[in-house]
């Protein structure tokens, strides 16, 4: 007995060791396969079998968060002191930020194709138009940091999330016309799909279609960002009282009904006020001021006078 053992022992010794190893991202065991105990044995080695700790992710998540949102309150109060202690501003930025969250959480994680069709742009280009461009941009780096910790892609998701809102952000400007958000949305499209072009052309691991499905989902994910900045830019000037460029559009327009009636009851003060209007306009381009807000309160800044024209000397 004592020698059947040591054979067996010598035996064991001299068999090879046979290793296994994965690919960093490989799938062990996908949902519907059977357990087997080699794949079992490589689980275990991966420290894959154990429960994740719940007070750890909720700990984690937390100091995330926290140090966004407290480099995003500080970039605000350097920048824009005025409109983020305002209640209606804060309550805008907290309230997207957190909407923006929770669609990540949704389409991010866990997915291979629907993260790029999130409309990263959409927030970053939402307050460049309430804001400034600055905002607009530190909002990208926020959500492009919430974007690389939830996907499993890390890097390669930040920078698609980075650069479709830094340049939408930085197209948008004003937006004072419905075709700035369409050029602004193709532009971040086209600075995404140019993240898909560095990290995935080079891999071999996503062919042909997989390319292509990706530069797509980029492009889209680009006019939908535009899509929902330009209704969402109407939604919150509406429901807040923020006056937009778009509504001061609106505003200037001579068609307008109080612009109508200075024309027909008081046609010199009319006259006299698109001559303010545009000496003003100039002059606010001259000095970088808000040249269609600055417009639209030369053109209504005598509308009383069509009250009683005729006690004016340019009516009369």
């Amino acid at each position: 007995e004592a020698a059947t053992r040591g054979a067996r022992q010598l035996a064991r010794q001299e068999v090879e060791p046979v290793l296994q190893s994965f690919a960093n991202g490989q799938t062990i065991i996908a949902r519907g396969d059977i357990a087997t105990p080699l794949l079992i044995e490589a689980l275990d080695a991966y420290a894959l079998l154990q429960a994740p700790d719940p007070w750890r992710e909720v700990a984690i998540r937390s100091l995330l968060v926290t140090t966004l949102a407290i480099t995003l309150v500080l970039f605000g109060l350097r920048l824009q002191p005025r409109e983020i202690q305002s209640a209606r501003f804060a309550a805008i930025l907290a309230g997207s930020l957190v909407l923006a969250t929770i669609g990540m959480q949704t389409m991010v994680p866990g997915r291979t194709l629907l993260p790029y069709l999130y409309p990263a742009a959409t927030l970053p280009m939402l307050m460049a138009v309430l804001f400034s461009p600055g905002m607009g941009i530190a909002v990208a780096v926020v959500s492009a940091g919430l974007a690389g910790f939830l996907a499993p892609y890390g890097l390669e998701m930040a920078m698609f999330m980075l650069m479709g809102g830094v340049m939408g952000a930085l197209i948008i400007g004003r937006a004072e016309r419905l075709s700035t958000f369409i050029w602004a949305g193709f532009a971040a499209g086209l600075a995404s799909a140019a993240m898909i072009i560095v990290f995935r052309f080079p891999d071999p691991a996503t062919d042909a279609y997989g390319k292509a499905s990706l530069l797509g989902a980029a492009l889209v994910s680009g006019l939908l960002s535009a899509s929902l900045s330009f209704g969402l830019v109407l939604l919150i000037g509406n429901v807040f009282g923020i006056t937009t460029n778009l509504q001061l559009m609106e505003l200037s327009r001579p068609d307008h009904p109080l612009l109508q009636f200075i024309l027909r009851n008081a046609p010199g003060t009319y006259q006299h006020s698109l001559q303010v209007a545009n000496l003003a306009e100039q002059a606010a381009r001259a000095i970088g001021a808000n040249p269609a807000l600055v417009r639209v309160g030369a053109l209504y800044h005598d509308a009383g006078k069509a009250v009683r024209p005729a006690f004016f000397i340019e009516n009369q």
